[in-house]
């Protein structure tokens, strides 16, 4: 009987994510040192802390999207890191309700990587350039939505129906209720494009990274890191909060 054969493992995208866990628990260190400790309440809202914060989240996503190539069970996959971000709800509600997480990176991720798994059968039929593009275009016009408009830079298209944004579920999908307030807010639009550009971007690229050795390349440390992202992930904020509180007693 023959044996499925595994995928390959290009070890530089283990790497890439590694350094970019490493950022995020940086980040969020300064997070709960500025923010959470009042030391600098304004300090996420600098315009190369917002950029900083945009590289990390983007990153992940679009490796996600590229990953998604190599993931047998994608939905059920998303339907674990979907859960693992309603516990993390959960408890930055109980523990911390001011800087509550609803809706961030993690369940974003889960319902993103369920929904483009559940989809890949339709997706694979659209061209990869025009998926690029077209995945593209989308991310830009929709990366306002949350506040109820299409643009396009400073330039208003159109403005959503007033009565999509009524519902708190309604904030998974970007349309969030009046007063909705998330420490960690990721909705699926616009950012499931951006994970989709990954994905058709991996499509396009791939047959001339893969004949190379450049995806062979990476730091061991960094690999390390990137095979445990979801751990860490997981227990690094606890981390860093009590680092964060234990050096504020001592300042």
């Amino acid at each position: 009987m023959e044996q499925a054969v595994k995928p390959p493992r290009y070890v530089l995208l283990d790497t890439v994510r590694g350094v970019t866990v490493v950022n995020m628990i940086l980040y969020h260190f300064l997070y709960d040192w500025y923010v959470v400790l009042g030391h600098a309440p304004g300090w996420p809202w600098l315009t190369g802390v917002r950029i900083w914060e945009r590289l990390i989240c983007g990153t992940f996503i679009l490796l996600a999207g590229i990953c998604l190539h190599f993931d047998r069970h994608p939905v059920r996959r998303g339907g674990m890191l979907f859960g693992w971000g309603c516990v993390i709800t959960l408890v930055t509600m109980l523990v911390m309700p001011g800087q509550a997480v609803h809706f961030g990176i993690l369940s974003f991720l889960g319902a993103a990587i369920a929904l483009t798994g559940a989809l890949r059968g339709v997706l694979g039929r659209i061209p990869a350039w025009a998926g690029l593009a077209g995945s593209l275009v989308l991310f830009v016009l929709l990366r306002r939505i949350s506040a109820g408009l299409i643009t396009i830079g400073p330039l208003v298209l159109a403005q959503m129906p007033a009565g999509l944004y009524q519902w708190y579920a309604g904030a998974l999908l970007g349309f969030p209720p009046a007063g909705f307030v998330s420490s960690d807010y990721f909705p699926l639009l616009p950012w499931l494009f951006l994970l989709w550009c990954g994905w058709f971007g991996w499509r396009l690229a791939a047959p001339r990274l893969t004949a190379g050795k450049l995806l062979q390349r990476h730091i061991p440390a960094f690999t390390a890191i990137g095979r445990k992202s979801l751990l860490l992930y997981l227990l690094h904020q606890p981390v860093c909060m009590a680092l964060a509180f234990g050096l504020n007693t001592l300042v």
